[in-house]
């Protein structure tokens, strides 16, 4: 299998990220905002699945879509190392 398209929730999405089971995000971004408190987020940590841990994407790609939305493509390059206080 050379593609597969992972549409889950927060978590699962987080979980296989953090997990290094993900190479590339893929994001539509639209021009519309509801301004709801209960919004689910793209990536959800879990103490169940999964702790926080800081992964970094780099940009592969912007395309506009004919309604203003934009098509954002991002490499996942994995844990970002960070700074001990």
């Amino acid at each position: 299998m050379d593609e597969l398209i992972l549409g889950g929730g927060g978590t699962l999405n987080w979980s296989m990220v953090r997990d290094g089971l993900c190479d590339e995000i893929s994001i539509v971004m639209m021009p519309l905002a509801d301004g709801e408190t209960d919004t689910n987020s793209l990536f959800e940590a879990s103490s169940e699945h999964s702790s926080p841990l800081p992964i970094g994407f780099a940009l592969k790609g912007v395309e506009p879509l004919e309604d203003g939305s934009l098509w954002l493509r991002y490499d996942v390059t994995g844990p970002v190392a960070q700074e001990q206080s």
